[in-house]
């Protein structure tokens, strides 16, 4: 349209100039009249196309916007979730980076029990597992005193002590003479070691033959063995109320004072770990593995200071 205006005044301010000096009235119909037919018809034309493209009614408007604001709401929500999800990424990075963390002193395995969100890093990686055998060690021998093979006064060989006692030795205070006792008193090591699988979820594949043969584990191991006892609590009540007991005040403990935490430690020539329940509002399990690591009990305690963090901001 503005097109056609443009042609319109200057054929009027021709037509104007041709008038001269003379004082002739100029009519809008006398104007009109004398806009060659072609010019008429290219507006015409013009204000059918406007029309077709018209600004919409309120009414239509408005449903314009809901559409394309539903459309913009999705988008962002989609990109918030990628955010969201790469958030814990982020946050084990950095703290993998302030704490000079690599694949060569450090695994996590960590998993959220109402979610069943799992976050792992070098999580299949053997570690001398130090004192954590502890741990399955245990829960083997509670199953065998379910299944009659044992009771809690019965004295393991070896020592002078009942196996009741040696629980609560070796889960609350690591106590290495009567849980090597247990060990030995058990039988084979690689039939052992093989029963201890019964509490994980690993795959043949996924567990390297060392394992089998030496005081190896993986930080995944002991994250699959804190969520079997998490899982069956009513069957091993005693190993939970000794493993709360444990270490008040240091690793999964430091950060997290008012937080109920059934953990297991272990350390031995340069190796510091822990695994256990975090029984907070959001329960998770999580198992913490280094090597040489700079001050590592207090890295494990911030360490699972950070996945609370993020557990309970979720």
């Amino acid at each position: 349209m503005k097109r056609v205006t443009a042609l319109f005044l200057t054929f009027l301010m021709l037509f104007l100039a041709a008038c001269g000096s003379t004082e002739q009235a100029v009519t809008t119909s006398t104007l009109w009249e004398a806009i060659p037919e072609e010019t008429k018809e290219a507006a015409a034309e013009e204000a059918a196309v406007e029309e077709e493209t018209a600004v919409p009614s309120k009414e239509e408007s408005t449903d314009a916007g809901t559409d394309a604001a539903a459309s913009e709401t999705f988008e962002t929500t989609a990109e918030d979730t990628t955010e969201t999800t790469g958030t814990l990424d982020a946050l084990m990075a950095d703290f993998m980076t302030q704490h000079g963390l690599n694949e060569s002193n450090f695994s996590v395995s960590c998993k959220n029990l109402v979610t069943g969100e799992t976050y792992y890093y070098n999580e299949l990686t053997m570690f001398d597992g130090a004192s954590t055998y502890k741990l399955p060690l245990n829960l083997l021998y509670y199953d065998l005193e379910a299944a009659g093979t044992y009771t809690e006064d019965s004295i393991i060989p070896g020592t002078d002590t009942p196996l009741s006692e040696c629980h609560y030795q070796s889960l609350v205070y690591s106590n290495n003479e009567l849980s090597e006792a247990m060990t030995n008193a058990y039988g084979s090591y690689d039939v052992l070691k093989s029963d201890m699988r019964r509490y994980y979820t690993l795959t043949d594949e996924e567990i390297d033959d060392s394992y089998y043969h030496h005081n190896y584990f993986c930080s995944r191991m002991m994250m699959d063995c804190a969520a079997y006892l998490y899982a069956n609590q009513d069957r091993y009540p005693d190993a939970l109320s000794f493993l709360e007991q444990a270490q008040p005040g240091m690793y999964f403990r430091t950060y997290l004072p008012d937080v109920t935490i059934a953990q297991k430690y272990g350390r031995r020539d340069g190796y510091e770990h822990t695994a256990g329940i975090v029984f907070a509002d959001t329960p998770f399990v999580l198992s913490v593995y280094s090597y040489q690591a700079a001050n590592a009990a207090d890295m494990i305690g911030q360490c699972a200071k950070l996945f609370y963090d993020y557990t309970m901001g979720e």
